[in-house]
């Protein structure tokens, strides 16, 4: 109505909660841009819309608000795309364990570690891959191949251990599908060793 106001105020949210006022927004046909704020450093926002009468009383209505923008990153792996060669190898052996990291999320994955460790029936673990990805496209994948061999001495039940962005560098909806353990296992071994001697090509 004429003489009435609608105006809207933005708030920047950091990650330890404390809000910032960022000020009033402009809008021209009803559209704003939001680019001037940084979403690192305000990870959400909070509008505020305030709504004032016309002199006669009557007051303005507002029938929608919305934001336009692009999501995370969202970063993982499921049972589905991790495998082991074989789950029971001799001692001595190696064991070849391939898996897919996908960025299912609307925006880029940028500089973050994909790292594997096995861990030990005791519970220590020892990291046998670490590699950087510098960037993973939103909705695209990247393949992984780990080839492990354990100490000749090394038997009982092992777990690997993937971790998705170990340092936690990317910002993300849920990140308890950044982990995932494939277990396997190592035979002792109770074949004696044998030895032959030749002398001169003859078997002695």
């Amino acid at each position: 109505p004429s003489g009435s106001s609608i105006l809207n105020y933005v708030f920047g949210i950091k990650s330890d909660g404390s809000v910032d006022s960022l000020g009033a927004l402009n809008f021209v046909n009803n559209n704003v841009n939001l680019g001037f704020i940084n979403p690192v450093t305000y990870p959400k926002l909070k509008i505020k819309t305030e709504l004032n009468a016309s002199p006669e009383g009557v007051s303005p209505e507002l029938s929608s608000l919305g934001v336009d923008y692009t999501g995370l990153p969202e970063l993982g792996t499921n049972y589905q795309v991790v495998g082991v060669d074989n789950d029971t190898i001799p001692a001595g052996g190696n064991i070849n364990l391939s898996f897919w990291v996908y960025n299912v999320g609307e925006a880029n994955a940028d500089s973050f570690f994909v790292k594997v460790d096995v861990l030990n029936e005791n519970n220590i673990s020892s990291t046998v891959f670490n590699q950087l990805v510098t960037s993973l496209n939103a909705d695209s994948r990247k393949k992984y191949e780990v080839n492990y061999q354990p100490d000749i001495n090394d038997t009982g039940e092992k777990r690997f251990v993937i971790n998705i962005d170990s340092e936690n560098k990317v910002t993300e909806y849920y990140e308890d599908n950044n982990f995932f353990t494939q277990s396997f296992y190592i035979q002792t071994d109770i074949i004696p060793p044998s030895v032959k001697i030749t002398f001169d090509d003859f078997e002695v």
